[in-house]
């Protein structure tokens, strides 16, 4: 009769532990369970991947991360496509100075396309893979589609305080996770075969073709249509440095980017009126009906974006 009550016992809790793990992704057999999670599931070729590595500690002692082989070491798998192996941009070590307490989790940040050479589109598979005393922990797999956006427009120019330098600034656009339109901007030394950075300017409305230039300063400045009939301003040194991001609420109309005669480059804007009933562009509307979205514009006039205001 005991011999029976301790056997239950023992199945009971063999039991709530498989449902403890099969609950949790981080609960896992072994002294360390990892998980990784990246914020889109495609980018642009070299535009930046923030990945979240999560640690669970699940050794009922300290785990110390650092330089020496008994300490425990973070590094990335990433293969491309059926095979290819990605290698580090170098060899030292992502964290040096992280303790885990027992049953302690943690969440640490990485830029995951600097600390690797994903330069080439395609499909990678990601982990995250820890070793620790002779064993190696690996979280589960991730995929990230590279991918090249559509080309919008580009300028070359020169670098004022570099007359041997030249800069090439590219306009891209991609659908991001199928739901959100997004323009970037490419920032290049196409001699050097150098990128300053692929920078995410944030989404777009496909109605106006956006404007760039580049200032008497070698600055480059970027204006688009955003959601909710506004528009963003954004300036950028020859180096990847964002200077300034202006937004420009609703309301406003015949916004565009002037050139003044000493090169200075500034935003003309006028506060549109009250809305009438004629709608938007001062035509009837008939009873009933709105304004059509953006893609019923873009069937109207074709191209990816709608005709530029004059």
């Amino acid at each position: 009769m005991y011999m029976w009550k301790w056997g239950a016992a023992i199945r009971c809790r063999l039991a709530l532990a498989g449902i403890l793990l099969a609950a949790s992704p981080f609960l896992a057999l072994g002294q360390l369970a990892v998980e990784l999670s990246l914020p889109s599931s495609n980018v642009l070729l070299f535009e930046s991947v923030i990945g979240k590595v999560t640690f669970w500690n699940n050794a009922g002692r300290v785990i110390v991360f650092g330089e020496k082989p008994e300490f425990a070491q973070l590094r990335f798998g990433i293969e491309l496509g059926q095979g290819k192996l990605i290698n580090p941009v170098s060899t030292a070590p992502l964290m040096t100075s992280l303790a885990l307490a027992p049953g302690e989790t943690r969440s640490m940040e990485f830029n995951i396309t600097r600390l690797y050479a994903m330069n080439e589109i395609g499909r990678y598979s990601i982990q995250a893979r820890v070793d620790l005393g002779g064993e190696t922990y690996v979280s589960p797999s991730v995929h990230l589609d590279v991918i090249k956006g559509s080309e919008l427009s580009r300028i070359k120019a020169g670098v004022p305080d570099d007359l041997r330098a030249s800069r090439t600034y590219v306009l891209e656009y991609i659908q991001k996770n199928t739901s959100e339109e997004h323009i970037y901007l490419r920032i290049e030394d196409e001699q050097a075969g150098e990128i300053y950075g692929m920078f995410n300017l944030g989404r777009v409305v496909r109605v106006r073709m956006p404007d760039l230039q580049v200032d008497e300063s070698g600055n480059v400045h970027v204006l688009f249509q955003a959601p909710g009939m506004s528009y963003v301003h954004a300036v950028f040194t020859p180096y990847g440095t964002c200077l300034t991001t202006d937004s420009y609420s609703g309301g406003m109309r015949n916004v565009k980017m002037m050139r003044l005669p000493n090169g200075h480059i500034t935003v003309n804007r006028t506060q549109l009126k009250a809305p009438s009933k004629k709608g938007a562009a001062g035509v009837s509307m008939p009873p009933g009906k709105t304004e059509g979205p953006v893609t019923e514009i873009k069937r109207k006039v074709g191209g990816l974006f709608g005709r530029s205001e004059e």
